[in-house]
Protein backbone atom coordinates (compact mmCIF):
# COMPACT_ATOMS: atom_id res chain seq x y z
CA UNK A 1 0.00 0.00 0.00
CA UNK A 2 1.56 3.82 -0.92
CA UNK A 3 2.78 5.09 2.57
CA UNK A 4 3.11 8.67 3.87
CA UNK A 5 6.98 8.81 4.65
CA UNK A 6 7.78 12.62 4.90
CA UNK A 7 5.67 15.95 6.23
CA UNK A 8 6.64 18.88 5.93
CA UNK A 9 9.87 18.15 5.30
CA UNK A 10 10.44 15.37 7.90
CA UNK A 11 11.15 12.26 7.77
CA UNK A 12 8.39 10.02 9.32
CA UNK A 13 11.31 7.03 10.46
CA UNK A 14 7.94 5.24 12.10
CA UNK A 15 6.88 4.92 8.65
CA UNK A 16 9.83 3.61 7.08
CA UNK A 17 10.88 1.33 10.20
CA UNK A 18 7.50 -0.31 9.30
CA UNK A 19 8.09 -0.63 5.44
CA UNK A 20 11.85 -1.40 5.63
CA UNK A 21 13.95 1.08 3.55
CA UNK A 22 16.16 3.30 5.35
CA UNK A 23 16.11 6.83 5.44
CA UNK A 24 19.28 6.80 3.16
CA UNK A 25 17.15 5.08 0.76
CA UNK A 26 14.41 7.76 0.78
CA UNK A 27 17.04 10.53 0.34
CA UNK A 28 18.10 8.83 -2.79
CA UNK A 29 14.77 8.50 -4.01
CA UNK A 30 14.22 12.27 -3.65
CA UNK A 31 17.38 13.26 -5.26
CA UNK A 32 16.48 11.26 -8.37
CA UNK A 33 12.86 13.13 -8.26
CA UNK A 34 14.82 16.34 -8.54
CA UNK A 35 14.87 17.22 -4.81
CA UNK A 36 17.62 20.11 -3.93
CA UNK A 37 16.25 20.25 -0.23
CA UNK A 38 14.69 17.83 1.84
CA UNK A 39 12.61 20.85 3.61
CA UNK A 40 11.17 21.87 0.37
CA UNK A 41 8.96 18.68 -0.01
CA UNK A 42 5.98 18.91 2.07
CA UNK A 43 4.52 15.57 1.36
CA UNK A 44 5.85 12.46 0.24
CA UNK A 45 4.30 9.14 -0.34
CA UNK A 46 6.55 5.90 -1.07
CA UNK A 47 4.48 3.85 -3.52
CA UNK A 48 4.20 -0.12 -3.55
CA UNK A 49 6.70 -0.69 -6.15
CA UNK A 50 9.49 1.57 -4.93
CA UNK A 51 8.47 4.85 -6.49
CA UNK A 52 7.79 8.15 -4.49
CA UNK A 53 5.40 10.68 -5.18
CA UNK A 54 6.21 13.90 -4.60
CA UNK A 55 4.45 17.20 -3.35
CA UNK A 56 6.54 19.93 -3.43
CA UNK A 57 6.70 22.88 -0.93
CA UNK A 58 3.60 25.89 -1.45
CA UNK A 59 1.58 23.02 -3.42
CA UNK A 60 -1.68 20.52 -2.89
CA UNK A 61 -2.79 17.34 -4.19
CA UNK A 62 -6.13 16.76 -4.50
CA UNK A 63 -7.33 14.79 -1.45
CA UNK A 64 -9.09 11.67 -3.92
CA UNK A 65 -5.17 11.18 -4.62
CA UNK A 66 -4.84 9.71 -1.43
CA UNK A 67 -7.83 7.48 -0.45
CA UNK A 68 -6.13 4.54 0.67
CA UNK A 69 -2.84 5.74 1.61
CA UNK A 70 -1.50 4.25 4.76
CA UNK A 71 -1.34 7.32 6.93
CA UNK A 72 -3.30 9.58 4.84
CA UNK A 73 -4.83 10.97 8.32
CA UNK A 74 -1.59 12.50 9.19
CA UNK A 75 -1.52 14.63 5.76
CA UNK A 76 -2.09 18.29 7.23
CA UNK A 77 -5.30 19.48 5.83
CA UNK A 78 -3.10 22.86 4.20
CA UNK A 79 -2.17 20.43 1.82
CA UNK A 80 -4.97 18.60 0.22
CA UNK A 81 -7.72 20.34 -1.93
Amino acid sequence: RPTVVMVHGHVLRWQLRHLGPRETQLLTLLRRSGVHHVIDTDLAILEPRGGLTIVPRGETIDERLVRGVRGAGIIPRSLLR
